[in-house]
This record gives C-alpha cells, sequence and structure tokens, in this order.
C-alpha cells in the first residue's frame, strides 16, 4: 500500500472534531454576590464526570451533550447553575465530506467533541435561611 492511500485511511479514522477541539475543554465559574469568594467552592459535573474548583479558576472538563450542572458553596451561601452545550453543525458538514461520516461522526459522537460549554460560566449566589451551608 502506498503512503498516500495510507495517510487517507488514517484520515478517516478520526473525526474531525476530535482532532481541532478534543474532547475536553477549559470553563471558569464566576460566582455573582459572592461574600467569601476565598472560601467558596464548586462542583461542575455532567454524564462524564465531576470536577472540583475554586471561583475564576480554569478547569478542565469532557465535552457533552447534556447539561453542565454547577454548584457553588461556601459557608453563608449557595448557588447552582446548568449550562446546556452548544453543537457546531460545521464538523459535521466536515465529517460528511470526509469519508460521509462513515467512521469520523463515531468518533466524534463518542468524544462528544462537537459540543461545548460556555467558557466562562455565571453562577448567582444566595444566602442560606441558616447562615451557613447545606
Amino acid at each position: 500500500m502506498n503512503p498516500v492511500t495510507i495517510l487517507i485511511l488514517i484520515a478517516t479514522l478520526t473525526g474531525c472534531a476530535t482532532i481541532t477541539q478534543g474532547s475536553r475543554q477549559n470553563v471558569s465559574v464566576t460566582t455573582q454576590g459572592d461574600v467569601d469568594p476565598t472560601e467558596t467552592i464548586c462542583k461542575l459535573h455532567n454524564t462524564e464526570g465531576i470536577w472540583t474548583v475554586s471561583p475564576d479558576q480554569p478547569i478542565r472538563v469532557d465535552r457533552d451533550g447534556d447539561p453542565l450542572n454547577i454548584e457553588c458553596k461556601n459557608n453563608q451561601q449557595t448557588g447552582r447553575a446548568s449550562i446546556d452545550p452548544d453543537f457546531d453543525g460545521s464538523y459535521l458538514a466536515l465529517n460528511l465530506l470526509i469519508d460521509l461520516c462513515i467512521i469520523s461522526c463515531w468518533v466524534d459522537g463518542l468524544n462528544h467533541s462537537w459540543y461545548e460549554y460556555p467558557a466562562f460560566i455565571p453562577v448567582r449566589m444566595v444566602g442560606n435561611k441558616k447562615g451557613f451551608a447545606q
């Protein structure tokens, strides 16, 4: 088999979005109205995993077609948000051109590489009735 054919076969065994974007992305949670940001911890989760981070710190999360749920807490407040990912159909179109979606769509679909969460996620903090995080 000649080298050009091998390169073409390798290219069709991967997905466009997986190559260019990967299956993970950076996000940062910003807490609004936070009275104690140095003590606030945020837990992020989707069907791909769970991550813990402090506000305004970037964290790498797995892409997913499902919402990214965020819960932030400190001794006085809590905050919650649920963010739906955006779907980038341009990569689907490229996959159709590359191999008619025979292999590349499976790769990108399994890696959720077509989806992206916003890079900055605001979470509104509110006081607890008892004055401490539950």
